[in-house]
């Protein structure tokens, strides 16, 4: 269930900034990559409608990987690298999309 309500909201949100036509216009991996960044965003949102504020430390390291997961889930699905096969690690992936160290994203 809880698949199939991601992907509904992953859908809507990448439907609002056509990303699927704007991937399938794009000519080359790094153009691609570029707009598929973008999807990023959403992640971040869906992971904050799903997961409930101030998580103890093992409840953010299963949101971290919800997060990974989801991250890796929509490169593969326009067939391009995603950031992890190219060395960028999550925290990297949370600073550029806004998530700052002391935000609750972050496992000491």
């Amino acid at each position: 269930m809880l698949e199939l309500i991601v992907g509904l909201e992953m859908t809507k949100k990448m439907a609002a900034a056509d990303i699927m036509e704007r991937v399938e216009k794009a000519t080359t991996i790094g153009e691609k990559t570029l707009i598929v960044q973008e999807t990023e965003r959403f992640v971040f949102e869906i992971a904050d409608e799903i997961f409930i504020e101030n998580l103890p430390k093992e409840g953010i390291k299963v949101k971290d990987e919800f997060i990974k997961g989801l991250v890796e889930h929509n490169y593969r699905f326009f067939n391009i690298p995603n950031p992890f096969e190219n060395g960028v690690t999550l925290d990297e992936i949370k600073a550029r999309n806004g998530y700052a160290e002391e935000d609750e994203f972050f496992v000491n």
